[in-house]
């Protein structure tokens, strides 16, 4: 007796990636132009902003709408930079560099008082439980402290609190939560990460590059675990950044510098294309 047909259904993973995030708007973008449509999306940290927006308008509109977003955060410093702030942290008066409310301004500009239940599309977004060294997923209530929390990298920002909890960035525990994705039904996979999964790492040869590589080795370990044991039914497609991004890459390091960002967007959009193109005629033959 042959086994039950597996129910169809596309996700969208959204992974991490501070700055880079903007790749991911070009990948969207590619997504729509194939006329590629999810059935849910779960996403981390900065892709957990973008993927909310786009889960609330996934049309052309909508990658217009988070396209301008990033265009207009490039020109705006959204992270408080006071010296006087980063004093106080240097000489342990409190635990984070930055306060989050110019980040909570622009989250709230692009999802206003939104909730779960209003996306058009099913969503949910992954942050670090302090308290229950765990991931903890959101999927009800209002997007805005959940975004937050998924966001929240420490020593950058302070934890969040929702609830009786505190929170630090989803990509702690899942950056790219392809296992979150087939766990909620999906059968075949959209990966959209910023591009440092697609350069090998190799051992510091710097002092700066030992903290990059330390952290990347925490970020990439259960993406890569996942991907070793796929399930057979799994269909899985990593979209190309276009973004090339090695550990000696000193552009890490200018986090808050923006002016990438256009570029960023069309050379994801460009390869991802690209990409796409490649599948379907692949299927088609």
């Amino acid at each position: 007796m042959s086994e039950p047909a597996i129910a169809k259904r596309t996700g969208f993973v959204l992974g991490g990636g501070g700055k880079w995030g903007a790749v991911e708007v070009g990948m969207l973008d590619a997504l729509v132009e194939h006329g590629i449509r999810p059935d849910l999306i779960v996403g981390c940290s900065i892709g957990a902003i973008n993927g909310a927006a786009f889960a609330a308008q996934p049309d052309r509109a909508g990658i217009d709408r988070l396209r301008q977003f990033w265009l207009e955060a490039s020109d705006q410093n959204i992270i408080d930079s006071a010296i006087t702030d980063r004093i106080r942290a240097v000489v342990g008066r409190r635990s984070h560099l930055f306060d989050t409310d110019q980040l909570r301004s622009a989250i709230e500009a692009l999802v206003g008082d939104s909730t779960f239940a209003d996306l058009r599309v099913p969503y949910q977004c992954v942050a670090s439980s302090i308290e229950h060294a765990a991931e903890h997923w959101f999927d009800s209530g209002p997007l805005t402290p959940a975004l937050l929390a998924s966001s929240a990298i420490p020593v950058l920002f302070p934890a969040v609190k929702v609830g009786d909890e505190h929170f630090y960035d989803g990509g702690l525990v899942n950056s790219i939560p392809i296992d979150r994705a087939v766990e909620l039904g999906a059968t075949t996979v959209y990966v959209l990460q910023v591009g440092r999964i697609e350069e090998p790492l190799e051992p510091p040869r710097r002092l700066y590059e030992a903290g990059l590589v330390a952290f990347e080795l925490a970020r990439r370990h259960r993406f890569a675990t996942f991907r070793r044991g796929l399930p057979d039914h799994l269909e899985l497609h990593l979209l190309p950044s276009g973004n090339r991004l090695a550990m000696d890459d000193r552009r890490q390091l200018s986090w808050r510098r923006m002016n990438e960002t256009a570029g960023l967007i069309e050379r994801a959009r460009a390869a991802s294309a690209e990409y796409l193109q490649t599948a379907v005629e692949r299927v088609d033959r």
